[in-house]
Formats: C-alpha cells, structure tokens, sequence
C-alpha cells in the first residue's frame, strides 16, 4: 500500500467490501460487507473487466479478482467471521459438489476446528476449480448446460420400468397439454389449463418449476359467451409468473415467487411458454411468459431484482394494453394490436457464462426476414438486471443460447434462421460467425471441439422462405477459437428430426431422427447404431454415466451396446424437458387419478403435478 494514502501499512483490521461483479465467491455479497485485511501491498489490475470487488482505504483499491476460471480474495476468510465463511463454503460446494457445507463445518465440532478445515478445503479445491465454474450452474440441460450429468453411485436399477414414484408435489395449479381455446371450432380438442410448457430443474437438493397462471379482472367477453363457467383461465387476458421451489426428497413446496400480472395469458394460442430457470450458486434466474427476466434468492424465492430482454418485453406490454383495452385475448395473429401474424410466447432459457445472463429477446417465429421483426440477442449483468448489449438479427424462436467453453475461456452459442454464432458474453462481441441455414427451434449440442446441430422435419420446418429442398440433415461442425468448419451433414430425408435438442458424449452424438435415435461418430458421421421408436419428439436428450434419457426410454449408450433398456413407466406432459439428479428422475405429468384422460368441453381443466422417479439400484 502506498503510504501517502494516510492509513498506515499494513492495512489491518475490518473494512468494506463493494461488490462489482458477481464472482464466484462474492456472488450476492451486501454492499458494505465487513471483512478482515492484513496486508501491506494492493493489486492493480491490468484491465477493470477481472474486478470482484473494490476498497477504500484513503483510495479505492481492488482486494477480489476473477476472470475466467481464476478467483483470488486478499482479505482473510478465516479471520471474517461469518462473511468470510461464505467464501469457502461457496468455493467447496461449487468445486465438490456439497450442498450444505457451513453445516457440516459446525456439526464437525468447534467454530475454529470447522472453519480451518474449511479454509485448509479452500486451499486444495482452488486447484480443483481449475475446471472452471460451470459445476455451480444448473438449467435446462443439467449442470453442465450440454445434457450431461453426473452419476450417482451404486448405478441404476437395471429395468427402468420397475422404477417406483417416491413423491407428487404439493404444487397443483398448474395444468397440462396445449390449452386449446373453448370457442367452436374447438369443442373436441382437449380443453385444459396449459401453464406453458416448462419442465422441472433439479438442482443442489431442490427442484425449481416455472409456469404461469392467468390471473387479473379483464376477460374477453367473446369467449366466454362460447365456452364455459368453468373455463374461466381461459378468457382471462392477464398472467402471473410463477416459479416454486420444492425439496427434492419430499416434493414439499419450499417457496413460491408470484409475480402478478407480468405475462400473457396463452392458453387461447396453440403456442406456449417453454422457458426454464437457471440456478447458479444461491440464486435462481428466469424469464417470464412476457419477457420479463427475474432474479430470486435460491434459499427463499425473495426477489433480488427484476428486469426484461428490452424489445420483445416492449412488444409484449403493446399486446397486453391493446388486449386489456379491447377485452380480447386475441393478441397473436389476428388482432388489431398483434406484435405479428406468427407472433410467439417467450420460449428463452437463460444461459449464464462469465457473470452475464444471455437471452434471446425474441417474440416471432424466426425466420429469414427476423431482423424487420426485431428479434435478437440480449445480455444482462447477472448482478442487477441490467442490460449490457444486443445483437439484432441473431435470436432463434424455441432455441437457446448454449454456454461453450473452449479451454479457460467462456463463450455463448447461439444459431439462427441463417447463422451461427460465437459470442463473447461480458461484451457481447461477436468473436466468429458462419452464415449457414439453421432451425431456430431446436437448442444444438455443444462440446469442447464439437457442435451439433439437428434440424426439423419438413412436415414442422419453420417458415423460413425455403423449399423442402433446402431443408438439412443432421450436421456437425469443429469449432475452435477462429471459427467453425463443417465436417459432414447427413441425408435429411434419414436425418432430419423432430424438436429434442441433441446430444454429444465423448467421441459420439446422439440424436433424434426420422430413421430413430441414431449413435454417430462426431469424426466421420458413421452411423454406429439406430433404435428405432424411442423417444420424444420435444423433449431434449439427457444422459447420466452411460445411460440416455430419450424422454422416458432409457438407452444404454455405449456404441459397442448401443440398445434400449426399457422405459420409465409415469404418464408425463408430451413437451416439458425432464430432470436427472442423484439417482432420480424428476417429470411434468397429470396426477394418478386423471392419467389416461383428456380434458373435453363441460369439464374442469386437468390438474398436473411434478412425479419424483427413484431410479437407483435397489
């Protein structure tokens, strides 16, 4: 420290922390935080982007760095008492995977035994940690953000038909299936209360569901007149967003966050939600049906804060205010006040990398022509909401962004109707592009050195002012730190597929095809085997170990034994992702006493539920 700052050196004793970026271990860290210094030097960062946190002592100066998979603090965590116990804690469960580790540091006898033993854990994990951050987020596609999760031990049960439901959440309101209107033309569909698409995520000994709920005074009288009392969801204008959290042992509620009258109620639109939370470390990120995006405490569901992508968000409240005004719920395709004919829910997952939250800010089909529609790319400051840049013309509709991590260095992925894209998240520049025809609907699988993307059949093929002669097949690039280079494409007419996101595992992808899940050598494209009739056509491929979760067919997935095991026997939504975590399988699906119905006019929508699946081996 410079002495002619005033205070004397060393720089002993307690002062304040203020937070610049969420590292790590200062990840929701109050501003002013008190912790201990001994010290006589400071640090003076090549570049501000590394700065965790700033001190004052006569001057700022800058006690915490982080970039990338580096971490270091200058005050002393085992002299900080109670805030410097959250620094190794976070650090030991984010590198070994503990979900409670200050409490297993107290049940260990003596304060000052526990918090050596963890200072002494901090000191071997930061080697550890070297791996990289990621191990202390969880999405849509498990911890690793590419589908893969990790095992459990003693295996799994070897007939997953004979695995048994060990709980049905608490949680009830939300319903299943499409949620048709009630209007005439569709007396005979299934009539029932949707609450969008979305699945479950399991995640540090919690599951975490996100759905919305029509709510609010404004109804469209129209519809009413044509359809029942009883039916009231669906002729509400207004919805809530809603996330819940539930203990993965018990499937008892925890929490639940509502925020009133953020979205759109969808249930008249054959479209609906599918976005999913996104947990990294003690808080839990997600977007609403209205493309408001949300930050909540993991531990109690309190808002942190709240913000939205920018221009769908705007889109959106257009809708809403011409809807409530005009009482009509007509605000996709038709209406006066429509955002476009092919106007979408939010479907985006956030994607977190390098302390920025990324988003598609997207509210119609993408299509060739996205750019006259606004859609586009969108970071946030995982901080405070706050937005740092956007990429117009780069957003797919059902697609999100995939976190990549090539080396130390993280990166986001994202593809459109017409290219991909490599993008750098802190600033949002694009570090390469390859301009190539893509579905925007479909999240593409992401390795160290490979890319994997699948592409819808021509039957489902967004509008992308193409012929069935241009549609693709199965495709695999190499991507590096310049760029992506296509290594082969198959036939579409074998290879083209349905939604589900496909899967990379080692040297091998797997994927959901018109000839059936396929195993193919990400090298060469050699087909190494085909089962045919598994699956789900919405639901993104998961694996544990070397088992895959193709919806609920379970397949080993060892190329020399490349077959089916059997299927997971619970009646699940058609659309929403499934869960794997610590030997269970957690799913969205009707209640035991409404399986094998469909909701008809006259009768009330079909309540749904989350199933907690015992897979292990007994």
């Amino acid at each position: 420290m410079d002495k002619g700052l005033g205070p004397k050196v060393p720089h002993m004793g307690w002062n304040q922390l203020t937070p610049v970026r969420p590292s790590p271990l200062s990840r929701d860290l109050p501003d002013g935080a008190n912790v201990y210094f001994v010290h006589r030097y400071q640090l003076e960062p090549a570049g501000d982007e590394v700065i965790a946190t700033t001190t004052d002592c006569g001057r700022p100066f800058v006690p915490s760095i982080w970039r990338d998979n580096v971490v270091a603090t200058q005050s002393g965590p085992e002299k900080s008492r109670k805030m410097g116990l959250r620094f190794p804690e976070r650090f030991a469960r984010m590198c070994l995977g503990a979900t409670n580790v200050r409490e297993s540091a107290r049940s260990s006898g003596r304060q000052t035994g526990g918090v050596m033993r963890l200072r002494a854990c901090c000191m071997i994990v930061c080697f550890v940690a070297a791996r990289g951050f990621a191990a202390d987020v969880t999405s849509l596609r498990g911890p690793s953000g590419t589908g893969e999760t990790p095992e459990w031990k003693g295996g799994m049960i070897p007939d997953p038909a004979q695995a048994k439901v060990v709980w049905t959440s608490e949680e009830r309101h939300f319903g299943v299936g499409w949620g048709y209107g009630v209007g005439p033309s569709n007396k005979n569909r299934s009539i029932v209360r949707s609450c969008g698409h979305s699945g479950p995520v399991a995640a540090n000994g919690r599951v975490y569901f996100y759905y919305y709920l029509p709510s609010g005074d404004v109804v469209d009288e129209k519809v009413r007149a044509n359809g029942q009392d009883n039916r009231r969801e669906s002729w509400l204008v207004d919805a809530d967003d809603v996330l819940v959290c539930m203990d993965a042992n018990t499937g008892r509620t925890l929490w639940k966050a509502v925020f009133k009258g953020k979205g759109l109620n969808w249930n008249l639109h054959r479209g609906n939600p599918w976005t999913h939370p996104c947990i990294v470390g003690d808080r839990v990120y997600f977007a609403g049906c209205g493309a408001s995006v949300y930050c909540v405490g993991a531990a109690d569901g309190k808002t942190i804060w709240e913000s939205n992508t920018g221009e769908a968000y705007k889109e959106y409240e257009k809708a809403r205010r011409a809807a409530r005004a005009d009482k009509s719920t007509e605000f996709r395709g038709r209406g006066r006040f429509s955002v476009s004919d092919s106007t979408n829910p939010f479907n985006s997952t956030p994607c977190y990398a390098d302390g920025v939250l990324v988003l598609n800010d997207s509210f119609a089909e993408v299509s060739s022509k996205a750019n006259e529609r606004g859609n586009g790319l969108v970071g946030l400051n995982a901080a405070d909401g706050k937005i740092l840049w956007r990429i117009p013309d780069a957003a797919g509709s059902y697609v999100s962004p995939v976190p990549w991590r090539n080396g130390a260095k993280e990166s986001i992925i994202s593809l459109t109707a017409t290219r991909l894209l490599c993008v750098e998240p802190q600033t949002g520049r694009v570090v390469w592009e390859l301009k190539e025809r893509c579905d925007p609907r479909v999240t593409p699988a992401v390795s160290d050195q490979f890319l994997l993307v699948q592409r819808s059949q021509a039957r489902s093929a967004p509008k992308i002012d193409r012929d069935d002669e241009d549609l693709r097949g199965l495709t695999c690039y190499r991507i590096g730190p310049d760029g992506a280079k296509k290594l082969w494409e198959l036939d579409p007419a074998k290879y083209s597929g349905p939604f589900a996101a496909p899967l990379i595992h080692g040297k091998h992808g797997y994927a959901l095809c018109t000839a059936g899940l396929v195993c193919v050598e990400l090298e060469s494209g050699k087909i190494i085997g085909t089962i045919q009739k598994v699956g789900d056509g919405m639901i993104p491929l998961m694996s544990c170990g070397d088992k895959l979760f193709a919806g609920l067919d379970v397949v080993q997935m060892t190329p020399a034994d490349f077959r089916l095991l059997g299927k997971v026997k619970v009646r699940h939504e058609t659309f929403s992702n499934i869960s794997v975590s610590e030997g269970r399988l957690y799913v969205r699906g009707r209640l035991p006493e409404y399986q094998g119905k469909n909701g008809v006019a006259g009768q009330p929508p079909e309540p749904g539920c989350i199933y907690a699946v015992d897979l292990r081996a007994r």
